[in-house]
């Protein structure tokens, strides 16, 4: 059985695809966090199976929820994971969904963020 890839069509000026995640909450540990973003943005519920890729780089300007601006270093994690259960419903963060082929994914427009993850996926196995 091949596997499948959820992608998330953003809501931004510019939209793209990406994968589901976000930022971790105060005191959240990454696979708590993990299974909350997803929820939240798509109404699935998950299993965390394997961690796939990291990367890291400064982003200025990045605006909080509270409107407050710094320059932040992202420090990027992905795992693939499994559905366990739910139905889609998307959060106002998105617009469309899709599960996708390792083919299916290099005729994406991608978020920059989902990109170092997908090219992870695509030259593994899984």
């Amino acid at each position: 059985k091949q596997s499948r890839l959820l992608v998330l069509k953003n809501t931004t000026d510019n939209p793209q695809w990406e994968l589901p995640g976000g930022l971790l909450e105060m005191g959240e540990d990454m696979e708590s966090g993990l299974k909350r973003e997803v929820k939240e943005e798509t109404g699935i519920e998950i299993s965390v199976e394997k961690l796939v890729a990291t990367w890291d780089y400064w982003l200025e300007s990045f605006r909080f929820k509270d409107n407050k601006v710094l320059d932040v270093r992202v420090i990027g994690l992905a795992y693939f994971c499994s559905k366990t259960g739910g139905k889609i419903k998307l959060s106002h963060e998105h617009s469309q969904y899709k599960w996708t082929t390792k083919r299916e994914l290099l005729n994406l427009n991608l978020a920059l963020n989902s990109k170092i993850a997908i090219k992870a996926y695509i030259n593994n196995k899984f």
